[in-house]
């Protein structure tokens, strides 16, 4: 009786942390990409694009926006993997591609936030894509 009763709390347990953390796997739209600098300007993007994330660690990238008369398209492919409240981001030629902190996760919104390690914050607000 014993381990019937410990064996359904260990269950129990299993199917509620498991509803805290929300996978990001699937496709995003990029509702927001915010960068602000301590030095200069900062800027504040919506709906640039979409981010996939694959079961497997690899995802693609399909950015496209206009700043300061300069066009920015990105679609390449990337590889990510997700720990606790971070998800690293890796790819080439793009300010994507760097470790990003969780600052808020549900099933249909994630916020990131990251550095350059000086003077800059980036925001990247993400909202699951309706399939």
């Amino acid at each position: 009786m014993m381990t019937k009763k410990l064996f359904l709390l260990g269950l129990l347990a299993a199917f509620t942390l498991s509803g805290c953390s929300p996978s990001i796997v699937g496709t995003w739209t990029v509702q927001k990409y915010e960068k602000t600098s301590i030095n200069s300007d900062g800027f504040s993007l919506n709906n640039i694009g979409t981010i996939s994330f694959g079961r497997n660690g690899t995802g693609e990238k399909d950015i496209f926006y206009e700043l300061f008369n300069m066009e920015r398209e990105l679609n390449i492919p990337f590889t990510w993997k997700g720990l606790n409240d971070y998800i690293s981001i890796e790819s080439e030629d793009d300010e994507f591609s760097k470790i990003w902190i969780i600052t808020k996760s549900t099933r249909n919104l994630y916020e990131l936030k990251s550095t350059d390690g000086a003077t800059q914050v980036q925001v990247l607000e993400l909202k699951k894509k309706k399939e």
